[in-house]
């Protein structure tokens, strides 16, 4: 009987003719909404996209124009120097060295052009990835006869310059390149030549693959024959076309999309990706045959329509039922939301983020409360994701550099001998300390330096001048020229103007002659064995102060020789033994060191003298932290 005049009474009557004509109001905008917004973001979705492309695109085409322009410009200097063979390679590196893009190039002739030089001869300079360096050699033989190569061939036949398709050079710059070739007539018209430029694909796929409108997009790149050059799939890589999928699946929309791709048409058209789900596919034309492509996923494009029809769904029924139990629950409905925060906020406290808090009708203080939960919710969540992200990358980041300081440790050489021992210690995870010698029986050939600066730059600044020595070391040259090739081969390339104080000797045992070098190192210490008992003698070696390495290409540096006393000890070192500081910022100084040189003779060979002399540097810090890279290196005079 209750219920039956509640459902007679005005007030369930009204609530419910409220109720009805309320949700037919909610029902009808939400389509209305749904429907506009739909159209709108869709049409915005396609806008952004396209433009996003076009900026992709427009920026390709610029590096390529860079390329075709470097390789058109250096015509005339081949023609015009075309009776000097020599001279090729000095425009091949100098093509390299303009243009940043260019890892390659070689100006090679038709069958027998020099007579005197043979059938093949192709002048080729390359750039290594990672490597500022060019090198060159003539590539032209018989086993490598690049007049049948594509490259060659065609613009050759056809008098008019052509982009090869893009390959894998393994063995060369082992990654993905194409090559631009242009053909050099004579006065006649007769094409003599082939001029190229090898431009990296790296930078080009990196770009094309950040450009992604929405989370699921991706970007594709592809060539003039409908081969991916980039794909989020690695393995369809110049392994696939744009057709492979399609003609499996039979699709004749993504069919129609390659077709129009592979014509060089520029559009944008729906369909069903692989995976059966909708999406969307812009399109546009490369200047040189080339084709790029953004696929959008609708669920990504539509994502806040969805989100917005949930809302608007959600405030429906909450407002249908709020309508319902208003005459009510007034009161009710006013404190329940005080509660509902309250176990909220315990909630948060006790760190459940994701705690649903109570929905809110009211515009008042209420609801600044509700969005200030809210809020303090979102901020939380976030920055406990923040700082999972940032441990996480940090923990990568000292792994890599633990794996960086193995590596650079077991650079330098640890096949030690009696008479040789070396120690290293980086102040930090890698360092720019170096040293290096090896002793071919006749004569002991070492070096020890130390870069500028600290950390990675430093690390491979040191890689460099290491691998420079161990290649100019081993000519035989006296240590002034070994310093100065040294210098020449690091001074090229050196934009960051890094340079290294490096001090390179060779002892010859049959003189007991020193010849050696010092580049702005620290000087080394000479320790005499005594006569009739008395106290040894130590002393630094004088040295002509020459410039540090990596500075000037021209710099005129200056040897020195020295007859040693059989017996004598050498100790070299890095300023990180004499600015080794204690926790009053008292260094170790040369004194010290110097009167730790002549107790050293104590000691029976080289791995103890440095290993004491370490632990005299340790002893005197104190545990303070060290601030420089350390590097000892003795050797005994026999």
């Amino acid at each position: 009987m209750f219920i039956k005049h509640i459902s007679r009474s005005f007030s369930s009557r009204l609530t419910a003719y409220i109720l009805v004509v309320t949700a037919v109001l909610f029902v009808i905008a939400i389509v209305i909404m749904a429907v506009s917004s739909r159209k709108l973001i869709e049409a915005e979705a396609s806008r952004s996209s396209e433009n996003i492309l076009k900026a992709t695109v427009s920026s390709i085409e610029e590096t390529i124009a860079s390329v075709e322009a470097s390789a058109q410009s250096s015509v005339w200097i081949v023609k015009a120097n075309r009776d000097n063979p020599g001279f090729m390679y000095r425009i091949t590196r100098n093509l390299i060295e303009s243009n940043d893009d260019i890892i390659g190039s070689t100006v090679a002739f038709i069958p027998n052009y020099y007579p005197e030089i043979g059938e093949y001869y192709a002048p080729y300079s390359y750039k290594q990835e990672g490597s500022e360096q060019v090198e060159s050699f003539q590539m032209g033989n018989e086993d490598y006869d690049y007049h049948t190569m594509e490259w060659f061939q065609v613009p050759y036949l056809l008098k008019s310059a052509r982009w090869s398709e893009p390959y894998y050079d393994e063995g060369g710059g082992d990654q993905m390149m194409t090559t631009y070739s242009v053909p050099i007539t004579d006065d006649d018209g007769k094409v003599f030549a082939i001029i190229t430029a090898d431009m990296s694909l790296k930078k080009l796929t990196a770009q094309i693959s950040s450009t992604k409108p929405y989370p699921h997009a991706y970007t594709v790149l592809v060539s003039s024959n409908a081969s991916y050059i980039s794909h989020p799939i690695a393995s369809r890589i110049l392994n696939e076309t744009i057709f492979s999928t399609s003609l499996e699946r039979g699709d004749s929309t993504q069919i129609s999309i390659a077709t129009d791709i592979v014509a060089k048409k520029a559009g944008m058209r729906r369909f069903v990706d692989e995976n059966g789900e909708e999406s969307l596919a812009i399109f546009q034309p490369i200047s040189n045959g080339w084709a790029a492509a953004i696929v959008c996923p609708y669920r990504d494009v539509l994502e806040k329509t969805f989100k917005m029809n949930v809302i608007l769904i959600i405030v429906l029924l909450v407002g249908l039922i709020l309508l319902t139990i208003l005459c009510w629950a007034t009161i009710r409905r006013l404190t329940r939301p005080l509660s509902s925060f309250s176990e909220s906020a315990r909630s948060i406290a006790e760190g459940n983020f994701q705690t649903m808090l109570p929905r809110i009708r009211s515009h008042d203080e209420m609801r600044q409360l509700h969005d200030s939960f809210a809020y303090m919710q979102h901020s939380l969540t976030r920055y406990i994701d923040e700082l999972k992200t940032t441990t996480s990358a940090k923990q990568r980041i000292e792994s890599e550099l633990s794996i960086a300081r193995n590596i650079q440790l077991n650079m330098v050489s640890t096949e030690f001998t009696p008479n040789i021992y070396a120690m290293l210690h980086p102040a930090r995870e890698v360092g720019g300390d170096l040293y290096d010698f090896y002793d071919d029986g006749q004569d002991i050939q070492f070096a020890i330096g130390d870069v500028s600066g600290k950390g990675v730059p430093a690390a491979l600044f040191m890689a460099i001048t290491r691998s420079s020595f161990l290649f100019v070391g081993g000519l035989g040259l006296a240590a002034n020229e070994v310093v100065s090739r040294i210098n020449r081969a690091i001074c090229e390339g050196n934009k960051e103007m890094l340079f290294v104080t490096l001090f390179a000797a060779r002892y010859h045992r049959q003189t007991s002659v020193l010849d050696y070098c010092n580049a702005g190192h620290n000087p080394i210490v000479v320790v005499e064995p005594s006569d009739n008992g008395g106290e040894p003698n130590a002393y630094y070696l004088h040295a002509i102060p020459n410039l540090a390495v990596g500075l000037f290409p021209d710099f005129e540096y200056q040897g020195e020789q020295i007859t040693l006393r059989p017996g004598s000890r050498l100790i070299l070192y890095t300023d990180g033994v004499t600015e080794a500081e204690d926790a009053d910022k008292n260094q170790y100084g040369e004194d010290r060191l110097l009167q730790f040189a002549r107790q050293s003779m104590a000691l029976p060979d080289a791995k103890s003298c440095t290993e004491a002399l370490l632990a005299d540097v340790r002893a005197f810090t104190n545990g303070n932290e060290q601030n420089d890279d350390l590097t000892i290196l003795t050797i005994d005079i026999e």
